[in-house]
C-alpha cells in the first residue's frame, strides 16, 4: 500500500507540475485572468505543495506568488 501512495502522491506532483506550466502560459495570453484566477490557484498550488512537503524532504518549500 505504501508503494501505491508513493506513486500517486508522485503522479500528484507530475500533475501540479503540468497544471502549473499551462496556467502560467494561459496568463501570459490572457493578463486579464492574472486577477481573477491567481489567488484561486496559487491557494490551491499551496495545498497541494504542503500536502506533498512530508512525503518529498527535498521539495523545496517556494511559492511563484
Amino acid at each position: 500500500k505504501s508503494v501505491m501512495e508513493c506513486d500517486h502522491l508522485g503522479h500528484q506532483l507530475e500533475m501540479m507540475v503540468q497544471r502549473r506550466f499551462l496556467h502560467k502560459i494561459k496568463i501570459t495570453m490572457n493578463p486579464e485572468l492574472r486577477l481573477e484566477q491567481q489567488s484561486i490557484f496559487s491557494q490551491r498550488l499551496h495545498q497541494t505543495c504542503c500536502n506533498t512537503m512530508e512525503v518529498l524532504p527535498a521539495h523545496s518549500h517556494q511559492h511563484l506568488y
